[in-house]
């Protein structure tokens, strides 16, 4: 059977959530700080963050998780070897998230990527 893949805020109560943020979770699936803490200033300064400001913190997370993979494959496959899971972060919008990349990531190695929770 296939790992269920969900994702969600952080503030969920769900008893599969799977902290994947930088400061508080497993960091072999979160951001590097390189990549968050500019992301992180810029919103603190009122930017508004471009599609192409997505599009490349996105490449740049694909990068960081196949390296990722390479030098952790214990730790992925634990994951896939789950039944359930939801990738939990503090993002308001999944849209724009790296644990829906991260879900997406695990879909192509097998993973059955359900969407967000619903609320």
């Amino acid at each position: 059977m296939a790992l269920e893949v969900w994702t969600a805020r952080i503030s969920t109560r769900d008893p599969d959530a799977f902290n994947v943020t930088r400061k508080t979770g497993d960091k072999i699936f979160a951001p590097s700080w390189a990549l968050l803490g500019p992301a992180i200033r810029r919103r603190r300064e009122g930017y508004v963050q471009t599609e192409a400001d997505w599009k490349d913190y996105a490449s740049k997370y694909l990068t960081e998780m196949a390296r990722s993979r390479r030098l952790n494959p214990a730790a992925w496959e634990a994951l896939l070897a789950r039944q359930r899971v939801v990738l939990v972060c503090y993002c308001p919008n999944p849209q724009k998230c790296h644990r829906r990349i991260l879900a997406r990531i695990l879909a192509s190695l097998g993973a059955d990527d359900r969407g967000e929770l619903p609320v």
